[in-house]
């Protein structure tokens, strides 16, 4: 995998943020919920999100939305 390819999958919180369709602080409070999976990559706390990672969580919510539960057989 190129250097490129690896940094395409990562996004930083602006990103993670424009590409869901919400402000950061909705982003920061999500993180803080435990709503959205992240990744800490460093200890001074800065946050990253892999794309296919928010792409499971729009669809999850969307589901729930819907009246969908992916838990339900």
């Amino acid at each position: 995998m190129t250097k490129s390819n690896i940094e395409q999958k990562w996004l930083n919180t602006q990103q993670a943020a424009d590409y869901l369709g919400i402000s950061k602080s909705t982003l920061y409070h999500w993180v803080n919920d435990r709503k959205i999976e992240f990744h800490k990559l460093s200890m001074a706390g800065r946050l990253r999100f892999l794309k296919e990672d928010l792409d499971d969580h729009m669809v999850h919510w969307t589901d729930l939305r819907n009246g969908r539960s992916k838990w339900r057989a």
